[in-house]
């Protein structure tokens, strides 16, 4: 990615030096913004291949440059041009100047520049980071004006809105008298007639240690006091509300937060990477925390107020002293990734309705998960959490997205409620605890067979649990598809699948390190990506169709050395079992190709799965003879194929839908 964004940058720079876009005048480079009216922004400089900055600048910025004959108006700063920029002296934005265009001054470390009169459009962070001793204004500025002694004894130079409502920018390198010797700012009391902190106003000053609010603040800005490494402890005044990371990467000082109330937002990255951080009172009244709002901080617990509805994503997540966690009764989403990897041993999500994502990835300390509401668990929600025997899901549960307990090692029960109509792919992979999956009853979409999970149909196995077992996975006749990861990290020493299997979907066998023996059915035509990747012991592969199976996933293990080299190989080791007549077809047919050892068997190929009376045909005559004989109007010996199409032993009901369902997708 960073060749990629280099080459980019460099592609970009060589064209607009080539279309003359970009061209060098004195100290300065320029970048034409608007070729008709001949004017151009000053542009960060270039050497060579890379920007670099400019040093020991001074005076007033050019308001006019010649380049090739004609004359240009310089009317902005363009985005990060002074970016890293020392001075040697006072530097000053003439009247021609009307923006500063993103991170124009970024880092910029001097004395002073002053604000031209014109200026009225900046963009994000233009001061941002900043080590100026002092900020300067031209009086005629309409936005912006400088504080001095006389405002407030302790903000001389510090710039503000015209009103002297709003802090905007801190000068970084703003120093103090103390015994007559010049320090820097450690410690600071915003003014009393300041009622926002600007936007990055703050970010990164490398001394101020205090922060001093006053009540009657009603804001503090988007990263305002972001990377203040020194800062050691914030109390917000009540109704004051948060930016985006106003107190984000306050690292390795910043133990003491203290909200008064009123806040409605914890918003996100606000308290991102605070690693020493331990506690915080999260007020009544506060509706959102939001993402990666406490992500990578250092708290221990956390209580929710009682208005707390959502937390976003990654909100709480790597924070690795947070133990405890009291939900409230109204929360009712829970974002991706937001408890992720976190010490927890316990969670009561008491009315939670949403689960998130990766909620709780890897929080391998939890033993216990209440929930009583909940109407949706997002995707690999549970991923990882090794410590986890069971979950109770709640009647309200809908929809339980993919991979909810992958690597759930110790997951040992698990009931599918009867309300649940949605499941995704692969939700009981690596949980090598559970010996079955159930299916409470009433359930109009799902059902088991064996422990395994299916649709109700019986037309697509979706989930085998690791524990199961028996070592012998007999699919059901009916089945019609394989589900994408449903036998993963299974534990099956032999697969044998029916006539009507049509598809095996992508990592559907993946890595089942025991798997020796698979049948393949007569009606089975693709195998998609990496469905038989990781089985190293398969030792016999029997496909029954006398057409090779095709598609990206006809691949077997192949183990290499360093030097790649093949130490192993299912191709060299294990023997494929095709119908006579049919080997030529597979010995040039994709990778079924490469094994070394194909041999035919003599097959009878089975009837169609459903045709009941043996006529060739799956039809209505067929499901009149399978009504007929459970109602035992006819002798069991008038029947020629398989009635019993569910496995369970007796020809009933669900046989009968089953085979209606069979002709209906014909």
């Amino acid at each position: 990615m960073k060749l990629k964004s280099t080459l980019l940058l460099l592609a970009a720079m060589a064209c607009a030096m080539g279309n003359a876009q970009i061209f060098q005048s004195g100290t300065y480079f320029y970048n034409v913004v608007d070729a008709a009216n001949a004017k151009v922004e000053i542009q960060r400089p270039i050497s060579g291949n890379q920007y670099t900055a400019y040093s020991g600048i001074s005076g007033t910025l050019p308001e006019t440059v010649t380049y090739n004959g004609k004359t240009y108006t310089v009317v902005g700063v363009g985005e990060r041009a002074m970016q890293d920029a020392t001075l040697s002296g006072d530097l000053v934005i003439p009247a021609s100047y009307t923006y500063l265009a993103d991170w124009a001054f970024r880092s910029v470390n001097g004395n002073s520049v002053t604000i031209g009169p014109n200026l009225v459009n900046f963009g994000l962070g233009t001061f941002s980071c900043n080590k100026l001793k002092a900020f300067k204004c031209d009086p005629a500025n309409p936005l912006l004006t400088v504080l001095t002694a006389s405002d407030d004894s302790n903000s001389d130079g510090v710039l503000v809105s015209k009103d002297k409502s709003e802090l905007t920018f801190f000068p970084g390198g703003k120093t103090t008298t103390s015994w007559f010797v010049q320090r820097p700012v450690t410690s600071y009391t915003v003014p009393s007639f300041i009622k926002s902190i600007g936007d990055y106003a703050f970010q990164n000053h490398s001394g101020l240690q205090t922060i001093t609010f006053h009540n009657g603040m009603t804001r503090i800005g988007a990263y305002a006091f972001y990377e203040c490494l020194e800062l050691r402890s914030v109390s917000i005044p009540y109704g004051c509300q948060l930016g985006n990371g106003s107190f984000g990467a306050c690292e390795f000082n910043l133990t003491s937060v203290t909200l008064g109330g009123g806040q409605t937002e914890i918003p996100a990255y606000c308290f991102f990477d605070s690693d020493a951080l331990r506690s915080i009172t999260l007020p009544e009244g506060l509706v959102e925390i939001g993402d990666f709002a406490f992500n990578y901080s250092g708290i221990t617990s956390v209580k929710f107020p009682s208005t707390l509805k959502r937390i976003g994503y990654n909100s709480f997540s790597y924070a690795p002293n947070l133990t405890s966690i009291t939900i409230n009764d109204g929360l009712e989403t829970v974002g991706e990734r937001a408890f992720g990897n976190l010490a927890i041993t316990s969670i009561d999500l008491k009315n939670v309705k949403y689960l998130g994502d990766f909620a709780f990835q890897s929080c391998t300390s939890l033993t216990s998960v209440t929930m009583n509401h909940m109407e949706r668990i997002g995707r690999a929600a549970f991923f990882g959490c090794r410590a986890l025997p069971t979950v109770n899901l709640p009647e309200s549960l809908t929809t339980l997205d993919g991979l909810t307990f992958f690597n759930c090692t110790k997951l040992n029960e698990l009931v599918i409620p009867a309300t649940t109509s949605s499941i995704g792919i692969g939700i009981a992979v690596g949980t090598y605890a559970l010996p079955e999956i159930q299916v409470a009853d009433g359930n109009e979409h799902y059902t088991t067979v064996d422990g395994c999970l299916y649709d109700k149909a019986l037309t697509q196995l979706l989930a085998v649990p690791c524990g199961k077992p028996d070592s012998t996975l007999n699919v059901p006749a009916s089945v019609r598809t394989i589900g994408e990861q449903a036998v993963r990290y299974g534990r099956v020493k032999t697969v044998i699948t029916g006539a009507s299997l049509k598809t095996i979907a992508a990592n559907a066998f993946a890595t089942n390190p025991v798997l020796e023996r698979v049948t393949l059915g007569a009606g089975l035509d693709s195998i998609y990506e990496q469905a038989f990747l990781g089985c190293p012991a398969i030792i016999e592969v029997t496909s029954l169709n006398p057409v090779p199976p095709v598609g990206p996933g006809v691949s077997f293990d192949v183990s290499t050395d360093a030097d790649g080299n093949v130490t192993s190989s299912v191709y060299a080791n294990a023997t494929l079992r095709v119908p006579r007549g049919s080997k030529q077809a597979y010995a040039t047919t994709g990778n079924w190709a490469l094994f070394d050892n194909i041999v035919e068997i003599d097959v009878e190929q089975p009837a169609p799965d459903g045709d009941i009376n043996g006529d060739g045909n799956v039809d209505i005559e067929d499901v009149n003879l399978l009504i007929n004989l459970i109602l035992e109007n006819v002798a069991p010996s008038q029947v020629v194929g398989n009635p019993d199409l569910d496995g369970s032993g007796t020809p009933d009901i669900v046989d009968v839908n089953l085979l209606i369902n069979i002709i209906l997708e014909q």
